[in-house]
């Protein structure tokens, strides 16, 4: 009998101790187009998958398809610093890893604010509006003030042909045409600040 009961006790344990590692690993994920620019010049969605888990809180790139400069990788981490500044410290412990199925070459870095506010929705499991995007870099280290990026006409013609109806800038962003994208379907909406771009980005 005392055999009996403490088999039974070291499986509660074992399936207790399962069930704590698989909740402590859980992880979340999402997919996110970003704006860019290809070599020739024409603009499409680069399409990713963002991922968070606990760990250590490490960022990691996967190589697998395509390869990452050097700008990419820092817009990758200048998008988790700004993600602190807005969920706090619940991230220190959160690995985040960036991919893509596209064999390609990533370069840029405008896609750091778009990968900030993913970030956030994953930290804070919140939803990106499916109709928006964003292509905007942050001016500084503060990571408050948002500044524009090149190559913004053809981002936005790639967002639309995309289904995407609202495409968030800088507020000292210039856009050419910007009457003819509304009368196509697609709005742009500036913001001054990453506060104003996340309320623009996330569904509230």
């Amino acid at each position: 009998m005392k055999k009996r009961l403490a088999f039974v006790c070291i499986g509660i344990c074992v399936f207790a101790f399962i069930l704590g590692a698989n909740l402590f690993s859980k992880s979340n994920s999402m997919q996110v187009s970003a704006p860019a620019v290809n070599d020739e010049g024409f603009g499409r969605m680069a399409k990713f998958s963002l991922s968070s888990r606990q760990g250590s809180g490490s960022t990691f790139v996967d190589v697998k398809y395509a390869t990452y400069d050097p700008d990419s990788e820092s817009a990758l981490a200048e998008a988790r610093k700004a993600a602190r500044k807005v969920v706090g410290g619940k991230i220190d412990s959160m690995d985040i890893s960036l991919s893509t199925s596209a064999q390609s070459s990533i370069s840029g870095g405008s896609a750091t604010v778009l990968w900030a506010i993913a970030i956030i929705a994953l930290a804070e499991e919140r939803e990106m509006n499916s109709k928006a995007t964003i292509s905007a870099v942050f001016c500084d280290e503060n990571y408050e003030e948002l500044c524009p990026v090149g190559g913004i006409e053809e981002k936005i013609w790639a967002a639309q042909k995309e289904g995407k109806s609202v495409f968030v800038v800088s507020e000292k962003q210039v856009v050419r045409h910007e009457g003819e994208f509304k009368e196509i379907g697609i709005e742009v909406k500036r913001a001054k600040t990453f506060g104003e771009a996340i309320n623009l980005i996330l569904v509230q």
